[in-house]
C-alpha cells in the first residue's frame, strides 16, 4: 500500500531541546503503522574513524550553516518519502549551539504505513544528513574543546542518497 500524494515533511534546527515524542507527533498520521524515532545523543566518548576512542566529552556545540542546513535537510526528508512511498510523514530537527552529555542533538522521526519503510527511511535520513549537511561538532571535554573531523567533505544530497544502502552495525553489538 502507498500512500496518496506527497509525505508530510517537518524539518527545523533550533537552540532548544528536542525530543523525539514532539517529532513523533508531527508523523502520526490516520495511515500510519509505524513510526520509528531516531535520537541522536551527546555521548561522553569519540569514536574515531581509525577506531581509536577520544573520552571525556562533556558537551557538544553544534555550529550550523542554516541557510543552506535546512534545505539540506528538506531535501532528504522529501528524497526518503519518495524512494519508499509507505512513508506518510517525515520530521527532522537538528540542535544548534552547546548540547550537554545525554542530550539530544538529533531526531528523525518517520510515519509510515508499515515498519520496514519506516525504518529504512529513518536510517536514510540520519546517514544522508551526516554526510550532506553543513553542521559541524565542537567537543566540550575534561581538557578543553575540539572540533571533530565530520563533514569535512559535504557530499551532494543526489550523491549520497544513490549511493545509500542500509548497512549493518559495524560494532557488532546487536
Amino acid at each position: 500500500m502507498s500512500h496518496r500524494g506527497d509525505p508530510l515533511v517537518t524539518v527545523d534546527i533550533c537552540d532548544e531541546p528536542v525530543s523525539g515524542a514532539d517529532a513523533e507527533r508531527l508523523v502520526v498520521t490516520p495511515r500510519c503503522g509505524a513510526v520509528v524515532t531516531f535520537t541522536g545523543v551527546v555521548r561522553d566518548h569519540t569514536v574515531e574513524p581509525d577506531g581509536s576512542v577520544h573520552e571525556g566529552v562533556r558537551a557538544i556545540e553544534y555550529d550550523v550553516y542554516r541557510r543552506h542546513a535546512l534545505p539540506r535537510l528538506r531535501e532528504i526528508a522529501e528524497r526518503a518519502g519518495s524512494r519508499w512511498v509507505d512513508v506518510q510523514a517525515i520530521a527532522l530537527i537538528h540542535r544548534a549551539g552547546v548540547v550537554p552529555l545525554g542530550g539530544a542533538s538529533v531526531v528523525v522521526s518517520v510515519g509510515a504505513g508499515h515498519r520496514v519503510a519506516a525504518f529504512h527511511a529513518a536510517q536514510f535520513c540520519i546517514d544522508v544528513v551526516k554526510r550532506t549537511a553543513p553542521i559541524w561538532k565542537h567537543e566540550i571535554g575534561d581538557v578543553g574543546g575540539r572540533w571533530v573531523d565530520t563533514a569535512v567533505l559535504i557530499e551532494d544530497v543526489a550523491d549520497a542518497a544513490g549511493s545509500w544502502r542500509p548497512a549493518p552495525d559495524p560494532t557488532g553489538i546487536s
